[in-house]
């Protein structure tokens, strides 16, 4: 088992990621859709981390944390969204 201070510091790691890639996130329009898609699909890395270094507990309420953090954006800017085919993302 990890000591408390590596838990911790692994923590702080998470939630760094978690916050720069929200801020990126929030920070890049619409309208850059490369840089836009790219810093969504950042957002699995803090997840895997968490996932890794805390199990599934770990990995679950970090995704809870991203989908509350990226809620809103979708809420405000979904009709800005092109519609995507599902065969993009396979």
């Amino acid at each position: 088992m990890s000591k408390p201070n590596q838990n911790g510091l692994k923590i702080v790691v998470i939630l760094f990621l978690v916050l720069v890639l929200a801020l990126f996130h929030y920070l890049t329009g619409i309208e850059q859709s490369p840089y836009y898609g790219f810093y969504c699909r950042l957002y699995y890395l803090p997840i895997v981390l968490a996932g890794l270094w805390f199990c599934l507990r770990g990995g679950l309420l970090v995704a809870v944390l991203v989908s509350i953090l990226f809620a809103p954006h979708i809420f405000f800017n979904w009709g800005q969204f092109d519609v995507i085919p599902l065969e993009y993302y396979f």
